[in-house]
């Protein structure tokens, strides 16, 4: 039996992460994937693989199954106030159930999903991981079925970051992680992508010293393979954020112009070519940076940017796109442009939050506290200052000067 990472085509940034679950079944393995996109620092995807025979992938790994039967079900546990059975007697029949009803909440968790129910989803996936497989279970048979355990814990995670639990996200991710460990030798793919996961959450919680480790961490094993390119860019993207939340800017900006040369480097035609979504997520957080500052001018030219490519290579109703136009007409209206030139990316913003979240999600209705902030002035007045903003930075290409700044 194995656990597999499969790759994709990296999705877009904003400020929130969501995930997409995909169940699939074969006679040999459920299979349980994870693409994630509109993630704050751009996204990687993750495929957990659960199988009870060798399904022929990479990494495979006797499986627990095989030993101890297939799994069962939590009706067949002592009951609460009962004496506690001893737990290496298990009967082959129960293990059996365990597994049958863990493959069976981990689907419902992807039908729970794929109808817009995250909470349901991430409820089956704690069912999984804390109950059914939890604590109470013998060791041997948690260790034997560790692959369901880590697909349930950081599938979890996932949904949690889409429901913006940020910290119960994190505690699921960890978990997930521990147990990949104790598996590096033969899952370094997927502990590298868990570690991005846990960099990225730990500074959604606002913990930059854990995202940097955990980055940090992800990059020395990237390091050692060259075709982690791409992947090594995600890494110094959250390293980058890592430091912006320490107050360290400078440290960021050369972090965040490593991100990026490796996108332009990957990119036919080079800043001129057609960057990916994943190069606007890195300028979409070095703005971020910049406005933390009050460098409003650069970041405005930066957003802009982001959203260029956001719209080529996403289509222009993304999710990702309706965020980093909000960001847009923010720094407009925190640098005292107004009417026209900050309502219209606000505006625009409404329409496409609304088709891709729902009109009742929260990111709407930040949006529309942030029109509301919007000074009504004319159209000559609105041009005037928005004028006398981009003239506090030089002319040209945000994307050649980030990159100019950091040359040897």
């Amino acid at each position: 039996c194995s656990i597999v990472v499969w790759r994709r085509r990296a999705g877009s940034v904003a400020m929130a992460c969501t995930v997409h679950l995909r169940l699939r079944a074969t006679v040999a393995a459920q299979v349980l994937a994870i693409p994630r996109r509109n993630a704050l620092v751009g996204g990687h995807r993750l495929l957990l693989r659960s199988a009870q025979a060798r399904c022929g992938a990479t990494a495979a790994v006797e499986s627990s199954a095989d030993q101890l039967g297939p799994g069962a079900s939590a009706a067949f546990g002592p009951r609460s106030g009962a004496p506690a059975p001893d737990k290496a007697a298990l009967h082959p029949a129960v293990v059996d159930a365990i597994v049958d009803e863990a493959k069976g909440l981990l689907e419902e968790s992807q039908r729970h999903w794929s109808n817009g129910e995250l909470a349901a989803c991430a409820e089956r996936c704690h069912r999984v991981a804390s109950e059914l497989l939890g604590p109470d279970r013998p060791e041997e048979v948690r260790e034997a079925l560790w692959q369901l355990r880590a697909s349930a814990h950081v599938n979890g995670a996932c949904a949690l970051k889409a429901l913006q639990r940020h910290e119960e996200a994190l505690v699921q991710c960890e978990a997930g992680l521990e147990i990949m460990k104790r598996r590096l030798t033969q899952n370094r793919q997927q502990v590298i992508q868990i570690l991005d996961l846990s960099a990225e959450l730990a500074l959604l919680c606002s913990r930059p010293s854990d995202g940097d480790k955990y980055a940090e961490r992800a990059l020395s094993m990237k390091e050692a393979f060259p075709w982690h390119q791409a992947s090594m860019a995600t890494s110094w993207n959250l390293r980058a954020q890592a430091c912006v939340q320490q107050g360290d800017v400078e440290k960021a900006r050369g972090l965040f112009a490593k991100a990026l040369a490796i996108h332009v480097k990957m990119t036919k035609g080079g800043v001129q070519g057609a960057l990916p979504a994943a190069a606007a997520v890195v300028l979409s957080n070095y703005a971020g940076a910049l406005r933390s500052i009050g460098g409003h001018a650069e970041a405005a030219k930066l957003y802009q940017k982001a959203i260029d490519i956001f719209e080529a290579a996403n289509g222009p109703e993304s999710e990702a796109l309706g965020r980093t136009l909000v960001e847009l007409g923010a720094t407009y209206i925190e640098a005292s442009v107004g009417g026209r030139t900050a309502a219209a990316p606000l505006t625009r913003a409404m329409l496409v939050l609304s088709a891709a979240l729902g009109e009742a999600h929260p990111s709407v209705g930040a949006t529309a506290s942030w029109l509301a902030k919007c000074k009504n002035e004319s159209e000559e007045a609105s041009e005037a200052a928005l004028a006398s903003l981009l003239s506090k930075v030089a002319p040209g290409c945000p994307v050649e000067r980030l990159l100019a700044d950091q040359a040897p």
